[in-house]
């Protein structure tokens, strides 16, 4: 198994402040030494770490305890420090523990597009496998030009980038509803046909116009993240529809993917058997799709997945 998404934090205290953010009771610390077992547990080689940028909420925050006189352009640099510090802390975690690769996060609220595209090529530099964006935190719909610079870049640097998308997200949305919207993907890859992009969540509470976007675009993949069930859900989640979906789409198109510490990997391992596919599909939708996605090496004698090395 290769989950790609998932959250880890430095301590558990930081983990528990960001499930309590984005809405959830925190029931699992969030850190490597939790996971870690976990990940063992559910036969998951390799998992991707994807750091969350919430700068915009963040920004907001200082501004409102700022001492009279405390320049906006002093709070966003600091918050800018602060989203940096992220990412090279989540590019040294990977590289010293080879179970993870590293996503890291970029927000235009708070970086220039110069400033973006740096980050980014200093991720690279600093061994990123991706980049991570979240329209609904960022309070930016896909195809807004403040984004430019991340799919170039992204491009550039033949990088991958995960999004959060469907119809959820951080109210208040936007004047056209929810901003990770699945459509709003339709202009971005019309611009970048050889983006690599993974949307999250496959388009949750939007199947239809992920499926639409699915068939017009055929590079763009998505992950079952938080569909496998959720804390969030009011019923109890459903394996045939989820089942239904990854076959309208394709399963050679949907990647694992968890959402710890929201949920934990053993269950939605256990919940990815009960959907009822194909021994093949199992096969292609729990490891062979991000293997190819990412460009990751096929498995070693020994079974186990392993990065590519310089």
């Amino acid at each position: 198994m290769i989950d790609v998404h998932t959250h880890v934090f430095p301590t558990a205290d930081e983990g528990g402040s960001w499930q309590k953010a984005v809405g959830f009771d925190p029931v699992r610390p969030g850190t490597v030494e939790d996971i870690g077992p976990r990940l063992s547990a559910a036969g998951t080689e390799l998992a991707v770490v994807l750091i969350f940028p919430r700068s915009l909420v963040e920004l907001q925050a200082r501004r409102a305890i700022a001492p009279p006189g405390t320049s906006d352009a002093m709070l966003r640099a600091q918050v800018a420090e602060r989203l940096r510090a992220w990412n090279r802390w989540v590019c040294e975690l990977t590289s010293r523990d080879m179970r993870f690769l590293a996503f890291i996060g970029v927000d235009p609220n708070i970086l220039t597009a110069d400033e973006m595209t740096a980050e980014i090529r200093a991720g690279v530099e600093a061994g990123a496998s991706g980049v991570k964006i979240l329209p609904a935190a960022m309070r930016c719909y896909p195809d807004d030009p403040v984004l430019e610079p991340v799919y170039a870049a992204c491009v550039a640097a033949d990088l991958p980038l995960l999004s959060q998308s469907g119809m959820g997200g951080i109210p208040p949305h936007g004047p056209r509803g929810p901003f990770g919207r699945p459509a709003g993907f339709g202009p971005v890859l019309m611009a970048h046909p050889t983006l690599r992009l993974i949307l999250a969540h496959l388009g949750r509470g939007a199947d239809e116009e992920l499926v639409e976007l699915f068939a017009a675009h055929p590079g763009v993949v998505g992950d079952t993240s938080l569909r496998l069930g959720s804390p969030h859900d009011d019923e109890p989640w459903d394996p045939a529809s989820v089942r239904g979906l990854i076959r309208r789409l394709g399963p050679e198109r949907v990647l694992f993917g968890t959402n710890y510490p929201i949920v934990d990997p053993v269950v939605y391992r256990e919940r990815f058997h009960d959907l009822g596919l194909s021994s093949a599909e199992r096969a292609l939708v729990g490891a062979g799709n991000a293997r190819r996605f990412l460009r990751l090496p096929g498995p070693a004698a020994d079974g186990v997945v392993r990065r590519p090395t310089a």
